[in-house]
């Protein structure tokens, strides 16, 4: 009977030793994921070609193409239209949808004038922030087997981290 009592206690530590490589393998599949993403998105960053050419053809790379990207939302006042238009008094939904339209007309005029499409950037960035929103699988999983609320915002203050004021407005806007 003693031994029987004693087979149970190790089956039970066993078992909860199990569940925790599992959740151990679940976080470290999760962060693999989590920091192959984000490097991805600093290839993307490193990629963007911002072309001008006026006189003589000048090319910003990088971050310095969002923020020049940035600079050129502001110097055509898109934002300036919403508050010429007293946009403030309508609804919503259609304060929303303005913006919306004013943002993609920016992104085409980015596309035709300067050669720079950055709708990749964004939708990888968006994909990357939703993985980090996503817990379905329970993906934040602490040692004891229980969801880890603070990790989320770990996790996305990882990818603030990583964009300058310029993307993170654009990203707003976006």
């Amino acid at each position: 009977s003693r031994e029987l009592q004693l087979s149970r206690q190790e089956l039970s530590m066993s078992a909860g030793s199990s569940q925790a490589q599992s959740n151990t393998f679940k976080l470290q599949q999760f962060e693999n994921t989590f920091f192959h993403l984000l490097n991805l998105h600093n290839n993307i960053v490193n990629s963007l070609e911002l072309r001008e050419t006026y006189l003589l053809e000048s090319i910003t790379t990088g971050r310095e193409c969002l923020s020049k990207c940035y600079e050129i939302f502001k110097e055509e006042k898109y934002l300036d239209r919403y508050n010429s238009l007293k946009l403030k008094e309508w609804p919503k939904k259609q304060q929303e949808k303005f913006l919306e339209e004013s943002f993609q007309e920016f992104l085409v005029s980015m596309k035709t004038h300067y050669h720079l499409s950055v709708e990749h950037y964004f939708v990888h960035l968006c994909h990357l922030i939703d993985f980090v929103g996503k817990d379905e699988a329970q993906l934040f999983i602490s040692a004891t087997g229980t969801e880890d609320k603070p990790a989320k915002p770990r996790y996305m203050s990882f990818i603030k981290a990583q964009l300058s004021d310029a993307e993170s407005a654009l990203l707003f806007f976006y």
